[in-house]
């Protein structure tokens, strides 16, 4: 179960500035189509069964986050740190900037 709703994750982003830290934050399963969340530190957040397709990650830190069945479609994964992140069976059809 996720740590935050949407609308709660929502308002803490208006407030976090222009690179948000995250981290570790339990996000599974949350609708965050088309967020913006470039140069976010999403260092060990928990995204299992998300759906972020659309969303804005540009330069975002996913280090060592869980993105299992994560749907990352047409999402802007350009320069993203995918260090030790796990993505088994996570979704990146049409995602810009993602390099298998």
């Amino acid at each position: 179960m996720a740590d935050l709703t949407r609308k709660e994750l929502l308002i803490a982003l208006i407030s976090a500035g222009p690179h948000p830290r995250l981290r570790r934050l339990d996000l599974n399963g949350l609708d965050l189509r088309g967020l913006s969340l470039d140069g976010a530190d999403l260092t060990g957040v928990k995204l299992q069964n998300s759906d972020l397709s659309g969303a804005h990650l540009k330069g975002a830190v996913l280090a060592h986050a869980q993105c299992e069945n994560t749907n990352f479609d047409k999402a802007d994964l350009t320069g993203v740190d995918w260090t030790g992140a796990t993505i088994g069976g996570a979704s990146f059809n049409e995602a810009i900037g993602y390099e298998a």
